[in-house]
């Protein structure tokens, strides 16, 4: 058994030779498994999974923007707030895309309800 050695800024360093034994495993390879009905059927058809981009082209800014989550394109409640003029009528109620108030009225009148029957007959 030959080893040479050499010397560095570190110190000694020796060459080891390569592996002569193999090792054994304490247990057997694991056997490769059967492909799905699905994976066959898309092997045959030359079907491929494609991914898909994480940024969509925002038309409204034209910009690319994330498809999800934070600043994403086509965000309906990322719209600027836009001043109005004198002639323009202002609504109290909120300018959301749907109608609101009947939910609100809803919760209000339950709230009531439960009030009335946590409290005695006389306070209600």
């Amino acid at each position: 058994m030959k080893s040479s050695s050499l010397t560095s800024q570190v110190g000694r360093v020796a060459q080891l030779p390569a592996p002569s034994t193999p090792l054994p495993r304490a247990k057997p390879l694991p056997v490769p498994r059967p492909p799905t009905k699905w994976e066959t059927f898309a092997a045959q058809k030359g079907i491929v999974k494609k991914k898909r981009s994480k940024l969509t082209f925002d038309e409204g800014e034209q910009t690319w923007k994330r498809r999800y989550g934070y600043q994403k394109a086509g965000d309906e409640s990322a719209v600027p707030i836009i001043e109005a003029s004198a002639a323009d009528e202002v609504s109290t109620r909120c300018c959301l895309p749907h109608d609101t108030q009947p939910q609100v009225d809803a919760l209000r009148k339950q709230a009531m309800s439960a009030c009335c029957i946590a409290m005695p007959r006389a306070a209600c």
